[in-house]
Formats: structure tokens, C-alpha cells, sequence
């Protein structure tokens, strides 16, 4: 019975931060409810971060990020894309 009540408690909890920032499956990052696949570090998961903010509608991005990191430009592309699709 307790076994149960744990179980039933935990996937109420999880059902609960589906829009918040996750890395799950080892390092996948997860924003939204939309996996971006495996990250390769934070600069990345902000990109995606800002690039989903702009394409909700509120123009979001670190110019001097997105000019020296691949990995921001990257990550803001792919937010600005697949949030996009929503």
C-alpha cells in the first residue's frame, strides 16, 4: 500500500513541472515539454531558452552570447525553431 501511494505521489509531482527547464535521459535538455536532445552545456540550454522566448513572441537574445558562442547561436536557432512549431 505505501508502495502504491509513492508511486501515485511521484508521477503526480512530475506531471507538475512539465513547462520548467529539465536534463533528463543523462544530459538531455527538456524545456516546454520539447526535448532538445542531448546538451552540450549551459550556454546551449540558454540559447534555447531565449530563442523559445522569441518565438512566443518576446524578442529575446544575448547579442554578445550569440556572437562569440556557436554553441548559443545554436541553441537560440533551435529554440526560436521548435518552439515555433507549438
Amino acid at each position: 500500500m505505501r508502495i502504491l501511494l509513492l508511486l501515485t505521489t511521484l508521477f503526480l509531482l512530475s506531471a507538475c513541472s512539465a513547462n520548467r527547464m529539465q536534463t533528463t535521459r543523462s544530459s538531455h535538455f527538456i524545456y516546454q515539454g520539447i526535448d532538445f536532445g542531448e546538451s552540450p552545456g549551459n550556454i546551449y540550454n540558454r540559447g534555447i531558452v531565449d530563442g523559445c522566448t522569441t518565438a512566443q513572441g518576446t524578442y529575446q537574445k544575448s547579442h554578445q552570447l550569440f556572437q562569440k558562442s556557436m554553441e548559443y547561436e545554436y541553441g537560440w536557432f533551435m529554440g526560436r525553431n521548435k518552439c515555433r512549431k507549438k
